[in-house]
């Protein structure tokens, strides 16, 4: 994917999206393997990753969505960090939250596991550098001092846009592969 500018942000949304409609719960997984820039913004505003959003209600700059992804260090070029977002309501603002696992942050272009999960309401976000020497990830909670009932949609939205999305502030390209969506 290429795109340039977009942001994720309490006060609106712009970014790119490739996805599908899924009904009901899901599963989607990806390898994020390079991005060539991401802006640098301390509410990790500007970033690149996974996303559910509602596209069935007219687009608003406060439709409900949930996001795990990667934002960037200050200096744009050393290290990743994984992030989620997510707004519960519509017209309400969006929660952020980021990972203070020893996992984290993650070498600059050294690649990353995303996952994104929905069971009910809930949403639930996940990360996973990618091994060394080969093997299976192993996912952390991106955000695991936030509680699930910040990340629990307040309205049933059964029909959601799943899929790649890039706000990265900048012109950027970044390569998504190991792609799964599942649903039970």
């Amino acid at each position: 994917m290429t795109a340039k500018t977009g942001k994720l942000t309490s006060t609106g949304e712009g970014f790119y999206l490739v996805s599908v409609p899924v009904t009901g719960d899901f599963t989607l997984t990806a390898r994020l393997s390079s991005v060539s820039a991401l802006t640098y913004s301390n509410s990790l505003q500007y970033r690149v990753g996974l996303i559910a959003y509602d596209t069935t209600t007219s687009a608003t700059a406060a439709n409900i969505f949930a996001n795990v992804g990667i934002g960037t260090d200050a200096t744009g070029t050393t290290s990743w960090i994984p992030a989620e977002a997510y707004r519960v309501t519509a017209g309400n603002t969006v929660g952020k939250g980021s990972t203070t696992s020893t996992n984290s942050p993650i070498g600059y272009g050294v690649g990353v596991y995303l996952k994104l999960v929905r069971a009910g309401n809930v949403y639930t976000s996940y990360f996973a550098p990618i091994p060394t020497g080969g093997g299976a990830p192993v996912y952390e909670l991106v955000a695991a001092g936030v509680s699930l009932t910040n990340r629990t949609m307040t309205s049933t939205v059964n029909t959601m846009s799943v899929g790649l999305m890039m706000a990265p502030g900048a012109q950027s390209t970044v390569q998504f592969d190991e792609i799964t969506l599942t649903q039970p």
